[in-house]
C-alpha cells in the first residue's frame, strides 16, 4: 500500500493526510489586509499533501477569495463548520453541494490567497453550531452564499486542542492499520500455502499420509475420504498400478473430489482451475 494511501486511511479526522507541523497560533496577529486575529490554526505540510474531510456533510462553499485564495467550506452533518483554505488544487469530485465522508480527499495543501510568500499550508477553522437547550440545531457553522462561496455564521473555537486530540487518535489508528494489512497478508500467505499443498496432493505421484489427510479434512473433509480410500487401493495392488480397477476408481474420484474443492469459492483457488483440466486432459 502507498504510504499515502494509509495516510488517508488513518488520518481522519485530522484534515491533513501526511507528516505536518503546527503550533498553538490561535488570535495571533495578521497584517491582512485588513489586520485581523487569526481565527484558526496554520497546518504546514509537504506542497501537495492531501487535505480530508474532517467529517461526513457537504461541500458548502467552493472558490477563491483574496485572503485565502482556494478555499473550501464544509457543512458537517452534526452542523460544524469547517473552513479550509491556502489549497493548491481541489481534489477530483469536488463540487457544491456534493456528499462527503469522514476522510474524503477534498483538496491538496498550497500557498494560494496571501500565504504565497509562506512555506505551504492549510488555514483550518472549526465553527460549532448553535444549539438549543434541547441539542437542536438552531445555526449551522456554515452556509452557502449566492456567488457559491461559503460564510461562517458561528464564532470560531481554537482547533489546537481539538488537533491534538484528532492527531493522538491517527496514531493509534495507523497501528490498526498496520496490524490489519499483516493480518491480510498473512491470510493471503496461509491461501497460497494451501494452494500449493492441494496442488501437490492432485498429482498422481502423491498417495498422500496420515498427516496430511487429517490436515486437508480441516478444509474439506471429501479430500481426506478419498484419499484414504486411494491409499487403500494402492496397498491392495501393492503399488499404484494404472492396471488396478480399484485404484483406477480411487484415483477418478479423489481428481473429482480436488476439482470441486478448487472450484469452491470458500477456498477462492479458482486460478488452479487451468492446471486442473491440463492434468485432466493427460
Amino acid at each position: 500500500m502507498p504510504l499515502e494511501q494509509a495516510m488517508v486511511l488513518a488520518a481522519p479526522p485530522f484534515p491533513v493526510a501526511g507528516t505536518v507541523w503546527y503550533s498553538d497560533d490561535w488570535l495571533f496577529p495578521r497584517m491582512g489586509p485588513p489586520p485581523h486575529l487569526h481565527e484558526g490554526t496554520d497546518i504546514f505540510a509537504p506542497m501537495g499533501t492531501p487535505i480530508v474531510a474532517s467529517g461526513p456533510g457537504v461541500i458548502a462553499g467552493k472558490g477563491e477569495t483574496t485572503l485565502g485564495g482556494t478555499s473550501l467550506w464544509v457543512s458537517a452533518d452534526d452542523g460544524t463548520g469547517y473552513y479550509y483554505t491556502h489549497l493548491s488544487a481541489y481534489a477530483e469530485g469536488v463540487e457544491l453541494g456534493a456528499r462527503v465522508e469522514g476522510g474524503t480527499v477534498i483538496g491538496y495543501v498550497g500557498n494560494t490567497g496571501n500565504a504565497i510568500t509562506t512555506p505551504p499550508h492549510v488555514h483550518f477553522e472549526i465553527h460549532p453550531p448553535i444549539k438549543d437547550r434541547k441539542g437542536n440545531v438552531v445555526a449551522g457553522g456554515v452556509t452557502t452564499l449566492p456567488n457559491g462561496l461559503g460564510r461562517t455564521n458561528t464564532p470560531p473555537i481554537n482547533p489546537k486542542p481539538v488537533l491534538d486530540a484528532w492527531l493522538f487518535a491517527a496514531e493509534a489508528k495507523a497501528q490498526q492499520v498496520v496490524l490489519q494489512m499483516i493480518e491480510r497478508l498473512a491470510q493471503i500467505s496461509r491461501q497460497l500455502h494451501f494452494a500449493s499443498r492441494i496442488e501437490q496432493f492432485y498429482s498422481t505421484e502423491v498417495s498422500g499420509n496420515p498427516r496430511e489427510l487429517f490436515w486437508f479434512s480441516v478444509f474439506d473433509p471429501t479430500l481426506a475420504a478419498v484419499g484414504m480410500v486411494r491409499q487403500a487401493s494402492v496397498a491392495l495392488t501393492l503399488g499404484p498400478s494404472t492396471g488396478s480397477m480399484s485404484f483406477n476408481q480411487a484415483e477418478e474420484a479423489r481428481l473429482n473430489a480436488v476439482r470441486l474443492a478448487v472450484q469452491s469459492p470458500k477456498l477462492k483457488l479458482a486460478a488452479l482451475t487451468g492446471d486442473i483440466e491440463t492434468h485432466s486432459e493427460q
